[in-house]
């Protein structure tokens, strides 16, 4: 019992393997974490994708790694990642996400802003015009 178990730990990507099942690309098999697995692909192309899903996200569970899946590009979620760390600056009291500070920067910022360098802006900020 203990050798199968063993076996089927180690197993799990052949299971998790696309193959043509009546003219359809299937996976079909168990894997340790998921269970059970049944679903059925078009194309190779979109079969294999799913695989290498599939066995990613067990390995990751395996290994107890966290299982995550977000559209954002590496540098996007560093990008989030060191804005996130900012909310807890002085000046961002009151934000509670980065959809706030977003929002509120949103509603600040006017279209005669758009079009303008850091530089330009930086100065505007230190040089601001007299009100009239």
């Amino acid at each position: 019992m203990v050798y199968q178990s063993l076996y089927s730990k180690m197993n799990y990507k052949h299971a998790l393997r696309p193959r043509m099942i009546s003219g359809l690309w299937s996976i079909q098999g168990t894997a340790p974490c998921i269970g059970r697995v049944r679903k059925r692909f078009p194309t190779k192309e979109i079969a294999e994708y799913e695989s290498l899903k599939l066995i990613t996200q067990v390995s990751n569970q395996l290994s107890n790694g966290e299982v995550r899946q977000t559209l954002l590009t590496k540098e996007q979620e560093k990008d989030a990642s060191l804005a996130f760390n900012l909310l807890n600056d002085e000046c961002f009291k009151g934000f509670s996400s980065l959809l706030d500070v977003v929002n509120f920067a949103k509603s600040k910022v006017s279209a005669e802003y758009m079009n303008i360098t850091l530089q330009l802006a930086g100065e505007a900020h230190l040089n601001p015009r007299p009100s009239v």
